[in-house]
């Protein structure tokens, strides 16, 4: 899927330093000029750094909603209330959308809509108060999956709006002979280029979550992207779970290479446990560990188990979990973890044997 990689630069564009600086430039001007009370020149900067984020991060992002509302902060000190009120409100709609009316950036956006309303109709001139350039706290973000969900929500509604205009536009020609406007050409294409740029994130999110496209039919419509973006949900479930179930795998195996015997510094037994603790451990950790891996979990569950076992565990559990690590390590190990002479780390201070023979 080379031609994805292609799109992936042509869509998202990648984040260099060179733009990371650039972003870092333009919001330390816009809080010098905002302060200086430079507005024409703060407002600039405003609409650099939106160019920029609307290029790396797309509209539809909750950062470019903060940069719309502090356009919006800056040409309320300029008194342009028409333009302000324009990019507050696309600033909601875009925090509706990507987050939702119960978040708290969305019903903050909704009380500076109404303080906005307010000073206008106040006449109220002397200012908003201090720019807020820090990138709010959005909360946990969502997979993507969510946000293409989202997103794919918000591009049906537009669609549908172009759509009536079009209409319109189709019924005025056989009507009247009037051909459409002109700009509706070029918002017809922008129409295009946005679905396409879509497309392009839909299948590299498919591409991160192995999920292959189905081969039934073109990915050309809304409804097709919206199947696929369900796969890539269920993916994400899918590889959530697998990536939980290597951490938990990983964090066992951690936890018997580090066991030592209480009265045997050089078991023999111990060591080759922790040996094969050890290789499964690079297994899971390369993610080249298969199903017959996973099998070999189950008696380091055991030993692990009987080494620091629930205080409910019956004598039939107990003896279960000592057949278990027998037949996976050898009796001798399983008789050290039944008899507790297996632990986390060794004491500072061993007790005696109470039972050398035992060995």
């Amino acid at each position: 899927m080379s031609i994805l990689r292609e799109l992936r630069k042509l869509v998202l564009g990648p984040v260099t330093g060179k733009d990371r600086a650039e972003a870092v430039r333009l919001r330390t001007g816009i809080v010098q000029h905002f302060e200086a009370g430079r507005y024409p020149e703060a407002a600039a900067e405003a609409r650099s750094l939106l160019e920029l984020q609307r290029r790396l991060l797309g509209e539809l992002n909750p950062d470019y909603a903060t940069g719309l509302s502090n356009l919006s902060l800056i040409l309320q000190r300029q008194e342009d209330w028409s333009g302000a009120e324009s990019v507050l409100r696309q600033a909601l709609t875009i925090r509706k959308v990507t987050q939702g009316e119960h978040h708290p950036n969305y019903l903050a956006n909704l009380r500076y809509l109404d303080e906005f309303r307010r000073r206008r109709e106040d006449r109220v001139k002397t200012g908003p108060g201090p720019i807020r350039v820090e990138v709010e706290d959005e909360g946990p973000a969502p997979s993507a999956s969510q946000a293409l969900a989202r997103e794919a929500t918000a591009l049906a509604d537009a669609q549908v709006r172009f759509a009536e205009i079009l209409s319109r536009a189709a019924r005025k020609l056989l009507e009247t002979g009037s051909p459409p406007p002109e700009p509706l050409a070029k918002d017809l294409a922008d129409s295009r280029r946005g679905f396409l740029a879509f497309q392009a994130r839909v299948l590299l999110s498919a591409e991160a979550e192995h999920v292959a496209p189905d081969a039934a039919g073109p990915l050309d419509s809304l409804s097709a992207l919206s199947a696929l973006i369900a796969r890539i949900a269920e993916a994400e479930r899918t590889n959530a779970r697998a990536d939980d179930a290597q951490r938990q795998a990983r964090s066992l195996l951690d936890r018997i290479e580090g066991l030592a015997h209480r009265f045997e510094p050089n078991s023999r037994p111990l060591d080759a446990c922790r040996a094969e603790a050890r290789a499964l451990r690079r297994a899971f950790a390369e993610r080249a560990a298969g199903p017959a891996d996973s099998e070999r979990l189950l008696p380091f569950a055991a030993l692990g188990t009987l080494i620091d076992p629930p205080a409910a565990l019956s004598d039939d559990p107990w003896e279960g979990l000592r057949a278990d690590i027998a037949k996976g390590f050898g009796p001798a190990l399983a008789a050290a973890a039944a008899r507790g002479r297996l632990a986390s780390a060794p004491p500072s201070d061993p007790a005696p044997d109470p039972d050398p023979s035992d060995h």
